[in-house]
């Protein structure tokens, strides 16, 4: 018997690739009531209530003839007798793979306020549908991707946003403070409010949240609240059983240290495709990629993860903006007709890039990245560069 802990991206993949090799019965587990989803376009889903973030259908437990324990949240996993305590009951494996996810980490005091939120579940995102309103004020807390996202959302929809950021730019992981100055430009031009070096403190209110209050003691009034501030991997279940650091150890197979164990997703740690780096890389696409490997190799494949990729876009902004890759170390840049692109470069290779405006070579740029493909002959016009200008590559 093959059981899978999680029905979100990556765990829905892992049980598709293995029902299209075999008829082994599978239980999948999914702590949420919801049928899978995508969490990648949640915030579309705010503003649309698009059908297309159930990706792969409302039936697919069903189409995939899976026993789907909906609602179900594991709560314990003992590897040494093969067994899955959960709120309602015992199971037991012969395979298993973890595919649980993350939650929202938010270091603040006082997060039980009905009319706080997080876009880490669609139940979240659908009490959060019920009381928008135009005029309605929204204070979100941190200024990664995610929070900007959401910011840029909801000033569309007619709320008045104000963005609180710990540190002094937006996306801080990822940007430095010129790129991130593109961003704040325009987002002020639509009138979501900015506030940096404010690291949150607490919530505060009586029965629902009215303000949130900064480490400095200033104080930001506001209808309702979302919390923006980061993930962390649901391995509460596992520790002790197989190892861990800040997610599940696994490796170039999605092997975990228990036998017939392995792990995909925001749950375990994976190697970055550019530089080796293994940490958390959570995104959609890497989830997906990390769930057929798993489920390969769980039926004795031996198929090898090439890495995870750390690559954004953000599509609200009224011009394009795509970052990827590695963004440390030398670079070149070029800026023209409104346009800007960034290319950061390591001994010929390309390793990250930041592309504002024009982005219509992202793609082969992306490719290029990833192989390794010796670039050096199109420095300085590598913001220009065609298909058909690299003969023979793949």
């Amino acid at each position: 018997m093959i059981s899978i802990i999680g029905a979100g991206p990556a765990g829905i993949t892992a049980a598709e690739t293995i029902r299209k090799l075999t008829d082994e019965e599978i239980t999948i587990f999914s702590a949420e009531k919801a049928p899978p989803y995508n969490p990648a376009v949640l915030t579309t889903y705010l503003k649309t209530s698009t059908q297309d973030v159930f990706w792969k259908g409302k039936d697919v437990f069903e189409r995939l003839k899976l026993d789907a324990r909906v609602g179900e949240s594991v709560r314990k996993l003992e590897t040494k007798s093969n067994t899955i305590h959960t709120d309602r009951g015992e199971y037991t494996y012969e395979k298993l793979i973890i595919a649980s996810g993350s939650r929202l980490y938010a270091p603040l005091k006082g997060l039980n306020y009905p009319n706080i939120y997080n876009f880490k579940s669609i139940t979240q995102v659908e009490k959060l549908k019920e009381i928008l309103g135009r005029g309605k004020k929204a204070i979100i807390i941190g200024a990664g991707f995610q929070g900007t996202e959401i910011a840029l959302i909801l000033n569309e929809l007619g709320v008045d946003v104000t963005l609180i950021e710990a540190t002094n730019r937006i996306m801080p992981d990822r940007l430095d403070k010129k790129t991130s100055a593109f961003i704040e430009r325009v987002m002020e031009e639509k009138g979501v409010k900015i506030v940096f070096n404010k690291p949150g403190k607490e919530f505060e209110g009586n029965g629902i949240c009215r303000a949130v209050i900064t480490e400095d003691g200033e104080v930001f009034e506001g209808d309702f609240f979302i919390a923006a501030t980061g993930m962390i991997p649901n391995i509460e279940f596992c520790r002790g059983e197989i190892e861990t650091r800040k997610g599940i150890i696994v490796d170039d197979f999605m092997r975990t240290s228990a036998e017939n164990i392995f792990a995909c997703g925001d749950v375990c740690e994976t190697k970055n495709r550019i530089t080796g780096e293994r940490r958390i890389f959570a995104n959609f696409w890497n989830a997906v990629r990390q769930g057929k490997v798993a489920a390969l190799n769980l039926l004795g494949f031996e198929v090898k993860y090439e890495g995870s990729d750390v690559i954004n876009s953000l599509k609200k902004l009224g011009f394009h903006f795509v970052i990827a890759g590695e963004l440390k170390g030398d670079y070149e840049e070029i800026q023209a007709k409104g346009n800007y692109w960034r290319f950061y470069i390591e001994e010929g290779r390309l390793k990250g890039y930041i592309l504002i405006g024009d982005v219509s070579n992202a793609g082969l740029l992306f490719r290029l990245m990833i192989s390794g493909h010796d670039i050096s002959r199109f420095l300085g016009r590598l913001h220009r560069l065609r298909e058909h200008e690299v003969p023979g590559f793949n």
